[in-house]
């Protein structure tokens, strides 16, 4: 939507703590020139639904999204349930309550279970409670900060021995480094568009 000029910024999803990097995404990255001009880091947690009468007992399938199972594969495993992947923990929690499934719960918000009339059989059902999201705020030009301010957002450089090193502009000085063969892409087709950072620059890192 962004590269087609229908909307101004983009929010992905690029990598989970728990289930990994979002393949998906670094292949959208890759195939559109937009430039990072942010990022957020977000707390998720899941909640196992099913309609009204169903039991934890009664169920054998969960519908959710990849990423979702992925985070809570080990909850899933202990409880014996089987993990379908769908769309999106939104589209799995509206198919439960429309098909009024009696087998098959869903992994998805508190909020899509007051969307959908679900009730909550389980919350934080995810593997580990430090579960976290990297979102990326995609644009189509770059977005170069005041010297003078604070800014949050990262270049992406290349380093003698290491594949890739996003370098994170702002008053956390962070770094992440991707593992997978996406990431190493991504970077490699960019680094051309890498600049020197300025003195400014690095003392905003140092704050």
């Amino acid at each position: 939507a962004v590269a087609r000029r229908v909307a101004d910024r983009a929010v992905i999803p690029i990598e989970n703590s728990l289930g990994g990097s979002i393949h998906g995404n670094y292949d959208l990255l890759l195939r559109h020139s937009l430039h990072i001009i942010g990022e957020i880091r977000f707390a998720v947690s899941h909640c196992l639904l099913a309609n009204n009468g169903v039991d934890l007992h009664d169920l054998k399938t969960v519908l959710s999204h990849p990423q979702a199972l992925a985070q809570c594969e080990k909850s899933l495993t202990k409880l014996g349930l089987e993990g379908e992947a769908v769309a999106n923990t939104a589209v799995a929690a509206k198919k439960v309550a429309a098909e009024k499934l009696r087998d098959t719960g869903a992994l998805a918000s508190s909020s899509a279970a007051l969307l959908y009339g679900l009730n909550i059989l389980a919350s934080n059902v995810q593997d580990d409670s430090n579960n976290v999201t990297r979102f990326l705020l995609l644009a189509r030009e770059p977005l170069t900060p005041a010297t003078d301010t604070p800014f949050k957002s990262f270049q992406w450089s290349l380093e003698t021995g290491r594949m890739e090193r996003p370098l994170h502009i702002g008053n956390r000085g962070e770094d992440w480094e991707g593992k997978d063969q996406r990431s190493r892409r991504f970077t490699q087709k960019n680094a051309a568009k890498i600049k020197t950072m300025s003195s400014n620059y690095l003392d905003l890192i140092k704050r």
